[in-house]
């Protein structure tokens, strides 16, 4: 003789129930994820901004980046299928190794996700999300509108934060 749910006090999940714990689960394995993505952003990433100079109109041109490089693929392919981005093979004077990258307004979505988790590398995140709400807007010619001399050195003062985070090399080359 079986005892229905009703009267030893448990509740039948009912499908509505499921799918609620379903996405729940799925929630949880997508923090999980990303967690663990800050974590090895946190160990092993490069989050930046890279300028160069560009003599048609003797300006600085920023480029925001997060970059992972590794002996190991796997990883990266990991990274890839939850940000996107690119992988490229590098060499160097020993094995060579692979490099994830992702660059843009990529940066901005991948670093939104992670920020929460992000303890080594959180103020650089922060700083080039700052950075990106000083990105100059393009005209309805798709032409990017010059920027103010007030945006201009607030953009090389982020710049030059997180360079030095990063170690101060760009810093120590100007």
């Amino acid at each position: 003789t079986g005892v229905s749910p009703q009267r030893c006090g448990c509740k039948k999940p009912s499908l509505i129930d499921l799918n609620t714990e379903m996405s729940t689960r799925a929630k949880q394995n997508l923090l999980t994820e990303i967690s663990w993505a800050a974590g090895f952003f946190d160990g092993e990433a490069y989050i930046g901004i890279t300028r160069d100079f560009g003599n048609k109109y003797q300006k600085y041109y920023y480029k925001v980046c997060i970059r992972v490089g590794q002996v190991s693929r796997l990883p990266l392919d990991k990274l890839q299928s939850m940000f996107g981005g690119k992988i490229c093979r590098c060499k160097n004077a020993h094995q060579g190794y692979w490099e994830w990258r992702v660059s843009g307004q990529d940066v901005y979505a991948v670093l939104r996700l992670v920020l929460p988790y992000l303890v080594l590398k959180h103020r650089q995140a922060e700083l080039v999300l700052q950075f990106g709400v000083t990105t100059p807007s393009k005209n309805h010619w798709g032409h990017v509108v010059s920027v103010t001399e007030e945006v201009t050195n607030h953009r090389r003062s982020i710049w030059a934060a997180v360079c030095e985070l990063n170690g101060g090399r760009a810093l120590r080359a100007e």
